[in-house]
């Protein structure tokens, strides 16, 4: 039994202890509150200001892009609304009422879908994450106006390209970042050039990039805007030798065609038009609901992101006839005035190499051999004469052929000229453009643009550099520092001015000009104007041969160069010429 004493003596410690607790536990919180507040404080004061400021990108609009005439753009750009999540509010799109319910329905999006983006995203916490690209201006106002009700959203208004529906190779397109660009200074929402002139000039089109700070109330919205610099510079805008009118005609022409119609200024290389089909629409590339459409675009067997007029790489045919020609006058196998016959065909072994006349062209010299497309003529200029391949190399490496022309877009081939002869008849094969020779239609421009300056042609180009910024330096270029690059004037590409005596050149030209007249392309004859031309048909050993033709005009003056290229069509006289 305790006595009363005893009982109050542990009454007394009792209450020691517990107001020794208290007083520790004060003395604890004390501590503690003057180490958050003194110790810790500029770490707090930046964790607070990283809650109510917040750094915005902003994204300038690219540069548009223009025709030669420069009164319409071909590529503007237009407003784009997206619907962006602010990363450290996630737990609100998980509460449950109907008018959040009823903004994802409309959107077409779930919570967990959210999330999951939310978790790839590799923006740090306060910058927004987009979840929806390109929402109707009454989705983005509709959520602007109701963001106190899931304060989450925000509304990000973004430069987004508007295309004109003409040259979607020469242009290009622009789409989402990958993560490579993102370490090239990118954010998660910005666009790049992908292709064409959008992704060749992308550093001139897009301009600089900057931030804003914003001040932000707990539900993320902008109370105001802090007066920092921005940095940011609208793209520059480019303006190209291209001609809207001379493209939209030359797209109608080719429109249910399979292959390349090509027009080039030869004064300076400038191109007027290129049309590469089928084609693409460039739009679809740029929001993320065209998937299924990509995709098929992607898929498509007639290869319709193919720019053929670059990338592709065919049989010249007899067009190729031209630095044959050249070749052989210059390594002395014939001249002017001599002539073999045709009989429809020519015997090398016990294989028969056929012309195209089953009867024959007669006796032919040059000048008749080049507009009639004579094959055997030019057989025996391979097999009598001694044409070689090594000298065909040779010649056809002098016109600019194996080689890039370096035209301002992105993925050209250099197709290709052997060498070497691999079979006894090779040099028979390549004579007439057929064989292992590939090429580019845009090479075969270059090659017909020499003959229409007498001797040199100029490298081509789609921008006007008079008018635009420089083009970006390539690795094989120096950069003029004192701002007068020669890169702002015509280039030459090809000069046979040294290697070529004129003589021959014009033999070359003036027979070209008989083609017209007496040749297989009567019907590309135009009234009062002197036309140069050469036809090819190309064997081709998966279908139908592809039809060929090159030409200039007019021939005193020459001031447009044309290249016609129908694939799997038949011959070039009766399929690309009247193209042409």
């Amino acid at each position: 039994m305790f006595t009363e004493e005893s009982r109050e003596t542990i009454i007394r410690n009792r209450l020691k202890i517990i107001m020794f607790v208290i007083i520790a536990g004060f003395c604890i919180m004390f501590f503690r509150l003057g180490y958050l507040q003194i110790m810790r404080k500029d770490y707090y004061v930046k964790r607070s200001a990283g809650n109510r400021l917040h750094p915005v990108r902003l994204t300038p609009p690219r540069g548009m892009i223009y025709d030669r005439h420069g009164n319409l753009p071909i590529v503007d750009n237009e407003t784009a609304f997206d619907v962006c999540v602010l990363p450290d509010k996630e737990d609100y799109i998980w509460r449950s009422d109907s008018r959040r319910k009823l903004i994802f329905e409309k959107l077409g999006i779930r919570p967990e879908d959210i999330s999951m983006m939310l978790k790839e995203s590799s923006n740090r916490i306060y910058e927004p994450v987009v979840i929806k690209e390109n929402v109707d201006s009454n989705t983005a106002a509709y959520i602007g106006e109701n963001n106190t009700h899931f304060p989450e959203l925000i509304i990000k208004a973004r430069p987004a390209r508007n295309y004109e529906k003409i040259a979607p190779h020469i242009i290009g397109y622009t789409a989402p970042v990958s993560e490579e660009d993102l370490q090239n200074g990118y954010a998660m929402s910005d666009f790049i050039g992908r292709s064409g002139l959008e992704g060749a000039y992308e550093k001139y089109l897009r301009g600089d990039l900057g931030w804003r700070m914003v001040e932000v109330n707990t539900y993320g919205q902008v109370v105001r805007e802090l007066p920092l610099p921005t940095d940011v510079k609208t793209g520059n805008n480019l303006y190209l030798t291209l001609d809207r009118n001379l493209q939209i005609k030359a797209e109608e022409i080719m429109q249910d065609k399979t292959g390349v119609l090509i027009a080039i200024d030869p004064r300076d290389g400038g191109v007027l038009a290129m049309v590469s089909k089928p084609d693409f629409d460039p739009s679809i590339f740029i929001n993320a609901d065209t998937g299924k459409e990509k995709s098929l675009v992607m898929k498509d067997e007639n290869k319709p992101l193919l720019n053929r007029a670059i990338m592709g790489e065919y049989p010249p045919g007899s067009t190729f006839k031209i630095i044959s020609a050249t070749a052989a006058l210059m390594e002395g196998k014939i001249t002017e005035h001599t002539y073999f016959h045709c009989a429809g065909g020519l015997y090398i072994g016990n294989r028969m190499f056929r012309c195209h006349k089953s009867g024959g062209h007669g006796s032919v010299s040059i000048r008749e051999a080049l507009p009639k497309s004579c094959n055997v003529f030019f057989y025996n200029i391979a097999y009598r004469a001694g044409l070689t391949v090594p000298l065909i190399h040779k010649y056809a490496q002098m016109y600019g052929l194996g080689s890039k022309t370096g035209i301002d877009l992105p993925g050209e081939k250099k197709g290709n000229i052997p060498d070497k002869s691999r079979y006894r008849s090779d040099n028979v094969n390549m004579v007439i453009g057929q064989g292992a020779i590939l090429v580019t239609p845009l090479q075969m421009a270059n090659v017909i643009s020499v003959l229409a300056n007498r001797g040199f042609s100029y490298k081509p180009h789609f921008v006007d550099y008079s008018k635009s910024p420089q083009k970006p330096i390539e690795n094989n270029e120096t950069e003029n520092t004192n701002g007068n690059s020669e890169i702002n004037k015509p280039q030459i590409l090809v000069d046979l001015r040294d290697k070529v005596p004129m003589e021959i050149i014009d033999l070359i030209r003036d027979s070209l000009l008989d083609v017209a007249k007496v040749g297989l392309c009567k019907d590309a004859k135009i009234n009062d104007i002197k036309i140069c031309g050469k036809t090819g048909t190309a064997q081709n050993p998966h279908g139908e041969a592809h039809a060929w033709y090159i030409g200039f005009a007019p021939y005193d003056n020459p001031r447009i160069v044309v290249v016609a290229l129908v694939e799997n069509s038949g011959l070039g006289s009766e399929k690309a010429a009247p193209i042409a």
